[in-house]
């Protein structure tokens, strides 16, 4: 068993809804929550340098292909905090037993 195949945490992701409010105002919620098992690691210094991110308030989970069901906009719970997705998944699919999405997620202000 290997860490792509066993994940050891477990994240929970939120689609926005996007909705109008009684004065016509655009209004953002997180929708219902999506567990998803995956593996979360501090991000290298290359990788923060890269996305433009806070070592401290940022993280790469690797999650096993296609399970990852966050848009650019997400909301992501780890361990009680708030996160926010940066981008889309990168894919890998090089080998058939490393194949893995991997995910930048940023706590900002509101985490």
């Amino acid at each position: 068993m290997s860490l792509l195949t066993s994940p050891r945490h477990v994240v929970t992701v939120h689609e926005p809804q996007v909705g109008v409010d009684e004065d016509g105002v655009e209004t953002t919620t997180a929708g219902r929550g999506v567990e998803v098992r995956c593996n979360v690691h501090p991000v290298s210094a290359s990788e923060a340098e890269q996305y433009g991110l806070t070592l401290s308030d940022a993280y790469r989970v690797t999650a096993p292909p296609g399970v990852w069901p966050g848009s650019p906009r997400a909301l992501v719970i780890w361990e009680g905090d708030r996160y926010h997705q940066v981008g889309r998944p990168v894919r890998s699919r090089m080998g058939r037993a490393t194949q893995h999405d991997r995910i930048y997620i940023h706590r900002g202000n509101d985490g």
